[in-house]
């Protein structure tokens, strides 16, 4: 009998994957943006109007409808600036539990969260920080705790994230990659956030894979990431040396593959080079990018005079494992004394 490909992977739920602690490739591409200074924020849960929408177009895709109804909560938003919306959802975020109601919320913790987020931070003019929040921000606050629990979307996000999704399913090139598995499509077959773990040398390394193909019938498996963007599609190079996302195409391909070669049935199979599906927000016509360096071994450069320096994972995660075993107080290379010019010339 036939081994589910589902079988090879790390058959957790979304919220043990989350909390362990091998390293993921957020973290890993976090480290090589920010250096040494990110490792007090390296786990730091980050949120953000476009990693939202991501998550939301993805869950409406890959998930279920009641694992949408469980997460998210549809709601006529009050007209706000997103600033206002991030203070709103900080508020509920750190006090929800201990007020039941935004008119009980005393201004000095209105002013301290506004200044947090940016909103008129200079404090000449806390008053005006507080007036406005006290006055744009209750009704959004009452509302998600009227959510219980659950993420508040509004109905103009829910429309704009339903015109990607059929964008994606009607399009004729990345309509294909979504097409549910029946009897009109025999052999082939799809998964949706299959997780996958190992140790590498020591260090314990992680991913969840947002879908991959399995054809039967030619023996290939192609992995396949899920990108929302704010810019336009034919942009997405730009976006992929920004977030670093050959990290992810290189360790996603990698830990995938170790799973296949343990497996008698599938280390047969041949996994393909990644690719990216690609769909803006607001102005949706979905592109497939290949990264053709997937199974790369070593740092690669790109770009006019290879300026672009693209480093391999294992050797970012290399350096990063020894920081957070480590106890040092400064950077790998710092000394008592040193040469500035040798450090600008790094830059």
């Amino acid at each position: 009998m036939m081994k589910k490909f589902s079988e090879l992977s790390w058959q957790v739920d979304e919220k043990t994957y989350r909390k362990d602690e091998a390293y993921s490739q957020s973290v890993i591409t976090k480290f090589d943006r920010e250096g040494f200074e990110s490792l007090k924020t390296l786990y730091d849960h980050v949120d953000t109007p476009q990693l939202r929408f991501g998550s939301l177009v993805d869950c409406i895709i890959t998930g279920s409808k009641e694992e949408f109804n469980e997460r998210y909560f549809v709601v006529d938003f009050p007209k706000m600036t997103d600033s206002l919306e991030q203070i709103s959802k900080e508020l509920f975020k750190r006090y929800c539990d201990e007020y039941d109601s935004f008119d009980k919320i005393p201004d000095e913790i209105l002013s301290s969260i506004g200044a947090e987020c940016g909103y008129y931070e200079n404090s000449k003019y806390e008053k005006k920080r507080v007036e406005s929040i006290r006055k744009n921000c209750g009704k959004l606050y009452d509302l998600m705790f009227l959510a219980k629990g659950k993420e508040c979307i509004s109905s103009k996000e829910m429309d704009k994230a339903m015109e990607c999704v059929h964008a994606l399913f009607e399009d004729k090139i990345t309509g294909p990659y979504f097409v549910k598995d029946d009897f009109s499509h025999p052999g082939i077959e799809h998964y949706y956030q299959l997780k996958f773990k190992t140790v590498e040398n020591g260090i314990p390394l992680k991913c969840m894979a947002d879908l991959i193909i399995v054809d039967h019938n030619n023996k290939v498996v192609q992995p396949i990431d899920l990108k929302t963007s704010g810019h336009p599609e034919y942009m997405f190079h730009k976006s992929f040396i920004k977030w670093k996302y050959w990290v992810q195409a290189q360790l996603y391909w990698y830990l995938i593959r170790k799973a296949m070669d343990n497996d008698d049935q599938y280390k047969e199979y041949k996994l393909l080079d990644y690719k990216f599906i690609v769909i803006s927000r607001d102005n949706p016509h979905p592109l497939v990018w290949t990264y053709t360096d997937t199974t790369a071994n070593e740092d690669l450069t790109y770009g006019k005079d290879n300026r672009i320096l693209c480093r391999h994972w294992r050797n970012i995660v290399k350096e990063l494992d020894y920081y957070m075993k480590s106890n040092n107080v400064q950077p790998l290379g710092i000394k008592e004394d040193n040469d500035i010019k040798e450090w600008l010339n790094k830059e």
